[in-house]
């Protein structure tokens, strides 16, 4: 058990990789977005709310399962497979789980929340903070680990 924790779990997290952060690539996109916007914060305002919206209405409407299954239906001979594929890609890389979409935008999907970060964004004035360099190669591996030895307490 801790085996398999330990290779799939805490190792991926503390070396961190696109495909093994919580949302994948949907999340490096909005970064990109935020990186060509910051420049003119009206253009930022607009592409990071519709990247909410967009990621609110996969994420709270049942359409990415819909669609999946409608390729099953459409295609008898390589539907299967190929909803199966996309579906592996909408959920490992892309952050998007068909089983995890739907429901109550107040108690299950409250992606429109991230909104509230937006005065944060919106507040950066280009000036660079304290140095504090090498604050975050000890601090985040640590909180990785506590993290990881707490849910194994807790979840036992």
């Amino acid at each position: 058990m801790y085996t398999e924790t330990i290779c799939f779990y805490l190792i991926p997290a503390l070396l961190g990789s696109v495909f093994t952060t919580e949302g994948g690539l949907i999340f490096v996109v909005l970064g990109i977005i935020m990186y060509l916007a910051y420049d003119n914060k009206k253009r930022l305002i607009l592409s990071y709310m519709i990247f909410v919206v967009v990621y609110m209405f996969f994420m709270s409407t049942n359409i990415v399962p819909i669609i999946l299954w409608k390729i099953k239906e459409l295609i008898p001979i390589i539907g299967t497979g190929l909803s199966h594929g996309m579906e592996y890609l909408l959920s490992i890389i892309g952050g998007i789980s068909p089983m995890d979409v739907g429901g109550n935008i107040f108690t299950i999907q409250y992606q429109w929340i991230m909104v509230l970060a937006l005065p944060l964004i919106l507040s950066y004035n280009h000036q660079r903070g304290k140095k504090c360099k090498y604050l975050f190669y000890i601090f985040y591996p640590i909180h990785i680990i506590l993290l990881w030895l707490l849910s194994n307490f807790v979840f036992v």
